[in-house]
């Protein structure tokens, strides 16, 4: 622990160290540079602090992504941008997805993607369309102003959910008295898959003058497949396990001889269509009324994973299809109200979202229930799963208006209320089986029933927050920030069929039925000190947390997963897990150079993670479970640095990158819980980089055009899911290189590209199949692509 700290103490010192050193180099260049004709990096606004301020003036680490670095980058959806942000990091768990998007911030990663409970409230990273929370979804970034990554605890200004940081997707608002519209198109060719294709329109339409105005954005994407489905064969149901250390000849063989009929080429096709409607109302100088709404339905036919133990090319094999689907709907209502001492903002929001998927269990089924005479699986059947969630929330916030008071004082008062509704059947039924089962097997009921289960999850939080910044010189300032929260859950779950954990003779039987209770505060305080107007030292505390859950009680009593639940250190007779907080300590710089055509930012952290929430895949500890489940299994410690850089060192020339370390290992366990001392947080990279180079020119020396190169790197994690020293869980690090040449011709722009230029094969998850720890299904990234894309805008 000590040498640890005096790492972190000595990296703090080193940074310390580079903030004077930039101070001077500054100096300098602002005693050379040439003003006359220098082109400036674009300046950002951001909202971290709940008021619009400058990137480079906000004491605490902001990355952004600007509606120029979308387009120009060609990133819309979340896959593509997520790993050009330094200590950002995704992961994929299929399934319909039914958790939303797995997102960490600095080491602070989802670990409960299983629970039965998870909801919005039970991410890490917070997740907001504009200024409303909620679960993070693959949004289509099309007509978006701009993408802000909050780093450290949100805790105060943001609340639950909000422990490693804070996403922003802020889209662009309607504007008075002009007319505009756009449209791009892309098409396509993925190597060895089929063709994609993309289109996306915009019309801002104004209504009344100065006072009213329409936005909207509709857009449809289908994206090709590049996955094969075969067919596996109910006469062999484990003809699938293999190696860990890869197919043999004798596998190959085997692979080969599996009946090649009904093989579905390019299977997982996934096609998305949405809109979003905005509208802006200033019925007065002092009343601005900005409603929305949104909408998005995504559907593909199989998961984007193969199996990668089969080391067979992008093939996954299944007994039957796995189709999936995943719709959110959205309508908020910001109100703002000048007040002339402060603003008044008041936003009220309904968010739907509805995820649905098949999930091939048949092994699973052969496990429990017995095989057929000659080895096979009696009947083929498939559960259906559903998950929707509702949500409505409402906050009222009170920002102070600069010069309206001490120019030394700025502050914010708020309070909020969220409540989320979570509703999740399953169905599960096998017709035929105990006809073809073996004598002594089968279904324990007539109608073949395996599990019918209706699952209700509640929790609402109501919180109090306010944030004081004072400026005690020209150069010092302090802020300090503190929430308070209250929280209430509740799970319950009816269950029938054979796997019922409870007395289900008479239909439907009762087996969780639990309640959840926290209340508690965030604090948070921030010092910063400007060196000079474009050089910035800052420190910083804070906190933030995240609710507890439930497990499902009669799933860790199930008969077929006692020796799973013991070996996890489970308690069956204590379904629930207490919420898990984090502390980070930071310190960090700011530093603009040459006029603003260069800007130079990092961060040093240390973060405590006290009660860390672990989901386990029970069925990896042994097959014949299929649930996972969650607890407190100790603390971690997170440690790591992150610097990110944009220049301009000619008018034609752009550059930026940055790079992030991140060391996030479990710490000590409780009493009872198995030690996992020293093992990696799951979803966690060690090191994440990017960079660009965009170079201006003219063709024909009339038409402006850029050539632009992207590289992104992401180290090894442990996959979802995380079972210790288990290969299964690995998703191994990959680097994407991305080409663009773009040229404009007027109102028109054309853009040829090449994403995945060397073709590399971007892990997102890795796990076994429930029931099948012999399998090794991964969920990766397209392969390479190219194509073009065409915009024009009035």
């Amino acid at each position: 622990m000590s040498i640890r700290k005096n790492v972190v103490c000595g990296t703090l010192a080193s940074i310390l160290l580079s903030g004077i050193v930039s101070f001077e180099l500054a100096v300098a260049a602002e005693e050379s540079d040439q003003k006359s004709g220098s082109t400036q990096l674009e300046e950002i606004t951001v909202t971290a602090q709940r008021r619009s301020q400058g990137l480079q003036s906000v004491p605490i680490t902001v990355s952004v992504l600007t509606e120029s670095n979308l387009k120009n980058g060609g990133f819309t959806r979340l896959e593509e941008y997520f790993a050009t942000v330094p200590g950002l990091s995704y992961q994929q768990i299929g399934a319909g997805e039914r958790n939303g998007q797995n997102l960490a911030v600095r080491g602070v990663s989802n670990t409960r993607l299983f629970a039965v409970s998870d909801g919005t409230a039970s991410q890490t990273v917070g997740f907001y369309m504009n200024d409303v929370p909620v679960q993070a979804v693959d949004n289509k970034l099309f007509d978006v102003a701009q993408v802000e990554v909050l780093k450290g605890p949100q805790g105060t200004l943001y609340g639950q959910a909000s422990l490693g940081g804070t996403i922003k997707v802020v889209t662009n608002e309607p504007v008075f008295n002009e007319l505009q519209a756009a449209f791009e198109g892309t098409g396509s060719f993925t190597e060895g898959a089929e063709a994609s294709h993309d289109y996306n329109g915009m019309i801002n339409i104004p209504l009344a003058e100065d006072s009213v105005s329409l936005r909207a954005v509709a857009y449809h994407r289908v994206a090709g497949g590049y996955i094969d489905w075969h067919p596996a064969d109910p006469e062999n149901p484990f003809e699938r396990r293999l190696s860990l250390n890869g197919a043999s000849t004798d596998d190959n063989e085997l692979f080969a001889r599996v009946n090649q009929e009904g093989i579905v080429r390019n299977a997982n096709r996934e096609t998305t269509t949405g809109s979003r409607v905005s509208l802006l109302w200033q019925p007065t100088e002092n009343v601005r009324i900005s409603p929305f709404v949104w909408y998005q339905d995504r559907q593909s036919d199989f998961d984007n994973a193969y199996d990668r133990d089969l080391n067979a090319g992008l093939v996954q094999r299944r007994f039957l299809p796995s189709p999936r689907k995943e719709n959110f709907s959205m309508a908020a209502l910001p109100i703002e109200v000048s007040l002339g001492f402060a603003n008044l903002d008041s936003i009220t929001s309904y968010y739907n979202r509805e995820a649905a998927w098949l999930q091939d269990l048949n092994v699973l089924a052969f496990n429990i229930f017995g095989g057929s005479p000659t080895g096979g699986i009696p009947a083929l059947s498939i559960p259906s799963v559903e998950n929707e969630s509702k949500s409505v929330s409402q906050e009222f916030r009170l920002t102070s208006n600069a010069g309206a008071g001490p120019e030394w004082l700025d502050w914010v008062l708020g309070a909020s209320y969220y409540e989320e509704d979570r509703f999740s059947p399953i169905f599960w039924q096998a017709p035929g089986y105990n006809d073809n089962v073996v004598p002594g097997g089968g279904i324990s009921r007539s109608d073949e029933l395996i599990q019918s289960a209706k699952q209700d999850f509640n929790f609402s939080a109501v919180g109090i927050f306010g944030d004081i910044t004072m400026r005690l010189s020209d150069a010092l300032a302090v802020s300090v920030g503190l929430r308070w929260y209250d929280t209430d859950q509740s799970f319950t779950r009816f269950d029938n069929g054979a796997l019922a954990p409870c007395d289900a003779s008479a239909g439907v039987c009762q087996s969780s039925d639990v309640q959840q209770a926290e209340s508690g505060s965030t604090p948070r305080a921030n010092f910063s000190y400007n060196l000079t107007d474009s050089n910035m030292l800052y420190a910083s505390v804070a906190e933030g947390f995240r609710a507890g859950g439930f497990n499902n009680s009669a799933q860790l009593s199930t008969p077929d997963c006692t020796a799973a639940v013991a070996a996890a250190g489970l308690d069956p007779n204590n379904p629930g897990f207490k919420s898990d907080s984090v502390v980070q300590y930071e310190i960090g710089m700011k530093n603009s150079f040459s006029n603003g055509r260069q800007t130079l930012n990092a961060a040093v952290f240390f973060i405590e993670w006290d009660d860390l929430q672990q989901s386990v895949a029970l069925t990896a500890l042994d097959p014949i479970c299929p649930f996972s489940a969650t607890s407190n299994v100790g603390s971690a410690e997170i440690k790591g640095f992150e610097v990110e850089s944009s220049m301009r060192p000619t008018d034609n020339l752009s550059l930026g990158g940055g790079l992030s370390y991140t060391d996030a290992e479990i710490g000590p366990p409780p009493p009872g819980v198995p030690d996992r001392e020293g093992y990696p947080v799951q979803g966690v990279p060690d090191w994440t980089g990017s960079a660009f180079a965009s170079y201006d020119f003219d063709i024909l020396g009339e038409h402006p055009s850029y050539f632009r190169v992207d590289f992104q790197y992401v180290g090894e994690r442990k996959g979802p899911g995380f079972v210790i020293d288990n290969p299964f869980f690995t998703e191994k690090a990959f680097s994407l290189t991305n080409l663009r040449l773009g040229m404009n011709y007027g109102n028109a722009e054309f853009i040829v590209f090449i994403d995945n230029l060397f073709d590399e094969t971007p892990e997102y998850g890795a796990l076994p199949l429930a029931g099948e720890s012999f399998t090794n299904q991964v969920l990766i990234g397209r392969p390479r692509t190219a194509g073009i894309t065409f915009r024009y805008s009035l």
